[in-house]
């Protein structure tokens, strides 16, 4: 991925966030509550993320009176790979192309497809 996003994707709060949005659309609120952070904590990641082009603003809800609320997604459809052995988790994009070699591997690897 561009924008040299590796400083960021060390982060725990980031993959807890990308986890949360792989669920589906969340304010940030919805995001601070389930997390157990402030929201000023989750819009920080958040407009990092969303400068690295990881997130975006989809639309803004409403929930009761005051101002609306926006809501987030992934911007990208990432992969994520796990390297127990080192303790490292990489962000990947895939196309089609790649989507399709990666299940054959994991087929022959004996694993599940995805």
């Amino acid at each position: 991925m561009a924008n040299n996003i590796d400083k960021i994707l060390t982060k725990d709060t980031v993959w807890l966030i990308l986890e949360e949005l792989s669920r589906g659309n969340r304010t940030p609120t919805e995001m601070a509550e389930k997390l157990d952070m402030s929201v000023a904590n989750i819009d920080n990641f958040l407009a990092r993320l969303e400068d690295k082009q990881i997130v975006k603003r989809v639309k803004k809800v409403r929930k009761g009176r005051g101002r609306p609320f926006t809501e987030y997604a992934l911007d990208r459809c990432p992969v994520v790979v796990m390297i127990p052995a080192q303790g490292k988790k990489v962000l990947l994009e895939l196309n089609n192309n790649d989507l399709e070699e990666l299940n054959e591997f994991i087929r022959k690897n004996n694993g599940e497809m995805i």
